[in-house]
């Protein structure tokens, strides 16, 4: 395999479908859930990071669309989701887990495009009390707002849903060949969902922003968070579970919660981790310098073998739960689905049995090359090995300067040029956008428009700053193509 973003995948080692169900490739265990119960999930190869950002949120509007057509009072239906997947997990008696399965092949057949304004306006609603995440910021970060950079993002595909669009996505990425079931046991009867064929899409490679690491930035609350990312393999996933065990021990006796993630990306190629550390009250610059103090120390010296002993005991309940072997089907069909190889569960199980404290401490130390600093504004970090990530960007362009008018703002001027714009806020500070690196640009009811760059910057033109507002917007809409143009309602 090679570095990170530049993976290619690796190869399958024999674990393909056994069986098909409804024409799609499946994997069919032997025995029912511990529950007594019949399991199926369905999954599709298409997610966020598949999504234009003009489109995001269109992969989780035909999901939701799908299970409006369901019936949960006849068997339990459970969506899940991840950067590369979308799925929906029915649990019943085998004829309502057929049936259910069925039900999801006509609404994708035939998808209930009269709901669609009412699923989308659930959903955005929905989006709106969540909050923002330490790891969908570290994409944004990383990679901008494409592929693995827009999970946190506005899910502007909610905002006018296209039924020809949800139609159009559909019949590219919901096919048979683009998805997979895997069941605790054999259904009773064979079931048609009849969908249309297509091709298996590969997980997208990710494409980092130039940015120097490590870095820090200001993070979206008051917590301090470490996000790094790092091949993934279950070593690092337990070296950086006893990273978190060894941090809550050294902040014993500044009352707080310590947390960790990893996390996906690549489709399952490489690994994108999370330590957060949320202090009862506000955190200070003492408990920052040691909780940066303590991760460097577990680099040196690891964790301590009681540290990593609970680690890796709390991984065994994976590999030896009462539904062990389903979870080990789903785990390595979710990744034959993306074209990716996991590794069975008693390969898993060796592997982490055989992590010692040097090899914890080098896999998490390799990865701080990669690190993000998440901290409170009023903490910023001082250290000299981390940059701060540019809240400015490099390049301001040569063009046609326009100044607002009078009283708007003396500082502020618009550098007009044939291919882009800059914004200035001092003279030798702004933003700029070039019109061919532009993922959307968001039309307001009330003539504005935010023009959102790849490289993760933004700009809003407001046509009643500047003399001959409406001519410049004029001028905005015709460098950008329509496709990525995202049009806001005026009743929101």
């Amino acid at each position: 395999m090679g570095s990170i973003f530049h993976a290619t995948h690796r190869a399958l080692d024999g674990f393909i479908p056994n069986d098909e169900v409804g024409g799609v490739p499946a994997f069919v265990g032997d025995a029912p859930a511990s529950t007594g119960e019949t399991v199926a999930t369905i999954a599709f190869r298409v997610n966020e990071c598949d999504e234009p950002l003009a489109l995001h949120g269109l992969s989780r509007l035909v999901q939701y669309l799908v299970l409006g057509h369901l019936d949960s009072g006849v068997a339990g239906v459970e969506p899940h989701a991840d950067a590369h997947t979308l799925g929906i997990t029915i649990r019943g008696d085998r004829a309502a887990v057929a049936s259910q399965l069925q039900r999801v092949g006509t609404a994708l057949r035939t998808p209930d495009l009269d709901r669609l304004s009412d699923v989308a306006s659930a959903l955005r609603t929905a989006a709106a009390r969540r909050a923002l995440t330490v790891l969908g910021q570290s994409g944004y970060f990383r990679f901008g707002p494409t592929g693995y950079g827009i999970a946190d993002l506005r899910e502007f595909a909610l905002e006018q849903p296209d039924g020809e669009l949800v139609t159009s996505w559909i019949q590219r990425h919901f096919t048979r060949d683009n998805a997979v079931i895997w069941v605790s046991d054999p259904l009773d009867e064979p079931i048609d969902l009849g969908l249309s064929a297509g091709s298996r899409h590969a997980a997208p490679p990710a494409r980092p922003l130039p940015e120097p690491m490590p870095t820090w930035t200001a993070g979206p609350d008051d917590a301090i968070s470490l996000t790094v990312v790092a091949d993934w393999r279950i070593e690092f996933e337990v070296a950086w579970h006893a990273l978190r065990l060894d941090v809550e021990a050294g902040l014993a006796r500044w009352p707080s919660r310590i947390s960790a993630a990893v996390s996906p990306i690549e489709g399952g190629l490489t690994a994108h981790a999370e330590l957060t550390l949320r202090a009862n009250g506000r955190c200070t610059t003492e408990i920052r310098d040691h909780l940066m103090a303590l991760v460097t120390r577990f680099c040196w010296d690891g964790p301590s073998d009681a540290v990593l002993a609970a680690v890796k005991a709390e991984f065994a309940t994976r590999f030896d739960g009462p539904d062990a072997e389903l979870d080990e089907i789903g785990h390595r069909a979710a990744a034959w689905l993306v074209g990716t190889d996991a590794p069975p569960f008693d390969v898993l199980r060796d592997r982490t049995d055989a992590l010692d404290l040097a090899g914890a401490a080098e896999l998490v130390e390799r990865s701080l090359d990669t690190a993000v600093w998440f901290v409170p504004t009023d903490l910023p970090i001082a250290d000299r090995r981390y940059h701060r990530i540019p809240a400015w960007s490099r390049e301001l362009l040569d063009g046609t300067p326009v100044d607002t008018l009078p009283g708007v703002s003396p500082t502020r001027r618009l550098i007009a040029a044939h291919h882009g714009l800059t914004m200035l806020t001092a003279p030798d500070r702004g933003i700029t956008t070039r019109f061919a690196e532009i993922e959307a640009m968001v039309v307001f009811p009330s003539g504005a428009r935010q023009i959102i760059g790849s490289d993760g910057f933004t700009m809003t033109v407001q046509p009643e700053q500047w003399p001959d507002g409406s001519g410049i917007i004029r001028w905005i809409d015709q460098q950008v193509s329509d496709d990525r143009k995202v049009f806001l309602s005026a009743t929101r």
